[in-house]
């Protein structure tokens, strides 16, 4: 099982908010032979405020790694797009989610996340980890 806390963090006159944190994931399915059903949830919204004449970059990261044998993805709903982005791996090195987003306000986009274990993994203990969300300036 893993436990997620959402975080906004802004490094310029821009806004990002979440709807608020995901229910706990928790692969509980694995069929003979085969490694378990991952746990996925989209309940979980984001909104974008990118002040005008300037565009952003949203990274994601986590606060510390994932238990060994185990993944978590994040699939971020693309502003100005239909459908999502693909899924990034969540490391505790932010990664770019979206690399240009131009002015405007972009409101209730889904965030789809995606915990995977390994058969390797075993059973995992209760993980909680820190989601961070950085909108910077897309600077040239």
């Amino acid at each position: 099982m893993c436990l997620l806390f959402l975080i906004p963090c802004i490094a310029y006159g821009a806004s990002i908010t979440v709807s608020g944190n995901p229910p706990p994931l928790i692969v509980t399915k694995a069929r003979a032979g085969k490694e378990p059903e991952s746990a996925i949830d989209s309940s979980t919204t984001y909104t974008l405020q990118v002040a005008s004449n300037t565009t952003a970059i949203l990274s994601v990261s986590i606060d510390s790694p994932m238990p060994e044998g185990t993944n978590l993805f994040v699939s971020l709903a693309a502003p100005n797009q239909t459908g999502a982005l693909p899924p990034i791996p969540l490391r505790t090195i932010p990664q770019t989610a979206i690399s240009h987003i131009i002015t405007g306000i972009y409101n209730n986009l889904t965030i789809t996340y995606e915990y995977k274990a390994t058969v390797a993994a075993g059973i995992v203990p209760l993980c909680t980890r820190n989601i961070i969300f950085t909108l910077t300036e897309n600077t040239p």
